[in-house]
């Protein structure tokens, strides 16, 4: 703590900066307040069973739910310049949190990557995605998580694409955005009752996108779409922004007006304690992975640390009060992008990452403040001096701001700082 002191017809003034500072951040700015307060951890987690990207992760009941995916080094193709996966699964796992434990499920009726899910009651219902070939999968398949067991229903879904994003409010399952076969971004919106017949167009974002992310917000009601490329700009700078739609009865996205700090696709992106978080992901294109976290918090946009390792084309959710991310893939190896050879390892790694709020708040300084206020007005003779609430905290405030130009010279009132200094910057618990 850095107190000065002052001797003025025996009165003596205590200015505690440290307290001013935090009152000062919290009223004026609540993106100071909510990085003065807020640190992050990640937590090794068992890794999956095999390496896995481009799958999906649905968090229902006890556990979370793995389908799909993308089980080999995504490798160059130089007739095409592209880089695509050499083998797809139909493998299905579930994850249990609480004892940080996989389980085999029954496997998929075909295998995809790419693709979304969300669940409706006790069954997860996947959507889109693309197979082997490269071709979209129009199939919808439905787990069955109370028998372990899978079903395809009888049509097909029309506006199946990939790198989509599904969620669900309600009854009814959103899903948004993605690449048509071509890899032409989508802006349209689909909601979907579980049946085919509840399959309807519901509304269109205001920026085509793929590789998106979507969730839920803690109102329960409306939803928030982030991040992606588009062909627009010839997916070379992945965007930044965020859209939200109020609820199902409207279908007016509204784009936030601030964006992130960096654009980026093939994230996580979930809401947790009312603040939605973006992790890692790519940029810019053909960039590779990037590990840096961010959250929006009132439409204040935060860096809050970063994961363990750098990856994108990973998978994740929440879990209760925490994120889990699994698998993804690496930057990239054997040379530079589009070198003959060189390829993006997929990896296994797991990570839980948890909220953890220091011990201050900006309410505990502000009534630390207010005690010290009141000590003063007991004990000296001229308290009177620091009367009236807020001309007190400014005659105050005066008084520090000379103090600490004083101290700028010989003459100037001696300064004391023990106060501990916390990183709220990286915070890995592990190195991988």
């Amino acid at each position: 703590m850095s107190t000065f002191y002052l001797k003025k017809e025996n009165m003596k003034f205590i200015a505690t900066t440290t307290s001013l500072a935090i009152i000062a951040a919290a009223v004026a700015s609540p993106a100071a307040a909510f990085t003065d307060y807020l640190m992050s951890r990640f937590l090794p987690r068992s890794a999956l069973p095999m390496a896995i990207s481009d799958a999906t992760a649905t968090s229902l009941a006890d556990g979370i739910f793995i389908f799909g995916g993308c089980v080999a080094d995504q490798q160059y193709d130089s007739a095409s310049g592209f880089y695509f996966c050499p083998d797809v699964t139909n493998a299905s796992l579930k994850y249990y949190p609480a004892t940080d434990s996989y389980a085999n499920l029954a496997s998929m009726p075909r295998k995809r990557y790419r693709h979304a899910a969300a669940a409706l009651g006790s069954k997860i219902y996947l959507l889109g995605g693309r197979d082997l070939f490269d071709n979209i999968v129009e199939e919808i398949d439905v787990y069955d998580t109370s028998k372990d067991e899978w079903s395809t229903l009888q049509c097909k879904f029309a506006g199946a694409t990939s790198d989509s994003a599904a969620e669900t409010v309600g009854s009814t399952i959103v899903y948004v955005a993605g690449y048509d076969v071509a890899y032409t971004a989508i802006a349209k919106v689909w909601a979907f009752d579980g049946t085919c017949e509840g399959t309807v167009e519901h509304s269109e974002l205001n920026e085509a996108r793929g590789d998106v992310g979507i969730t839920r917000n803690c109102d329960g009601k409306s939803l928030s779409v982030f991040g992606g490329f588009t062909h627009i700009n010839g997916f070379e700078a992945p965007l930044a922004t965020l859209e939200t739609l109020s609820s199902l009865s409207s279908t007016a996205w509204e784009a936030q007006s601030t964006p992130a700090n960096l654009g980026r696709g093939d994230k996580v992106f979930v809401e947790l304690h009312c603040r939605q978080y973006v992790f890692g992901g790519e940029h810019p294109n053909h960039g590779g992975p990037v590990s840096s976290v961010e959250a929006n918090d009132a439409g204040f946009w935060h860096q809050v640390g970063s994961m363990t390792a750098p990856r994108f084309r990973f998978f994740g959710g929440r879990y209760g009060d925490e994120v889990y991310l699994f698998g993804g893939q690496r930057p990239i190896q054997n040379g530079p992008y589009g070198t003959p050879g060189s390829h993006f390892p997929v990896t296994s790694i797991v990570e839980q990452y948890r909220e953890v709020p220091r011990d201050v708040s900006a309410s505990a300084a502000t009534t630390n403040l207010a005690n010290q206020l009141a000590d003063l007005k007991e004990s000296e003779a001229h308290a009177e001096s620091l009367a009236k609430g807020a001309l007190a905290i400014a005659v105050l405030a005066t008084v520090v701001a000379a103090l600490a130009l004083a101290t700028k010279s010989k003459r100037g009132a001696a300064a004391r700082d023990n106060h501990p200094q916390v990183d709220i910057g990286d915070k890995s618990l592990h190195a991988i």
